[in-house]
């Protein structure tokens, strides 16, 4: 799936959330789609070059080699896991293109924050429910409410954003730092 395809996607659920006021159901679609996306970006960076600048400390030869470095003795390759654990190793310093999900101040959290989100959609389990309580309502009980109507709901005082809407704009500039990634110079500091 390339940018233009995500992009696309979220657009029609987004469409679709406005028309039926399931934004849960498309932030979990969306959420799957970005998913795919950032695997789709991990396994094509690490078996070649970014343009002409080659980001990799390890080099892979294809992806059936990266694909046995991640799976390891395990069948399912859990890739989100992967990437905030070993990009770190995989690319140059400053230039891991999946560092804004790890380390960077605004969209890590947002990508916890989704991913809580979209575990409690998916699960509705005791523990799902008990991180989107710790992690969204900073454990209050008092302030839970649905995935859905926490998102339908504004995010600034101002009512200028829902949740769901601020969600959608940081996917799509997640989305877009990754596919085209913005490194700085070790050296010099500059933005290359």
């Amino acid at each position: 799936m390339d940018i233009d395809q995500l992009n696309s996607y979220i657009d029609e659920q987004n469409e679709w959330a406005e028309r039926t006021e399931c934004f849960d159901i498309a932030i979990f679609r969306c959420w799957i789609q970005f998913e795919k996306f950032l695997i789709e970006k991990f396994i094509e960076y690490s078996i070649q070059p970014i343009g002409s600048e080659d980001i990799r400390k390890l080099k892979f030869e294809d992806e059936e080699h990266f694909k046995a470095f991640l799976r390891g003795d395990r069948t399912y390759i859990e890739y989100i896991s992967k990437i905030e654990k070993l990009s770190k190793h995989i690319y140059h310093n400053n230039k891991n293109p999946f560092e804004i999900l790890i380390s960077d101040q605004t969209y890590s959290t947002v990508f916890e924050n989704l991913r809580v989100i979209r575990n409690h959609i998916a699960h509705e389990s005791e523990e799902s429910q008990k991180k989107y309580l710790k992690r969204i309502f900073d454990s209050n009980s008092q302030r839970m409410i649905s995935p859905n109507d926490y998102l339908k709901s504004w995010k600034d005082q101002g009512r200028t954003e829902s949740y769901y809407s601020f969600y959608i704009r940081s996917i799509k500039e997640m989305s877009n730092l990754i596919e085209s990634p913005l490194f700085f110079d070790d050296s010099t500091d500059i933005l290359t």
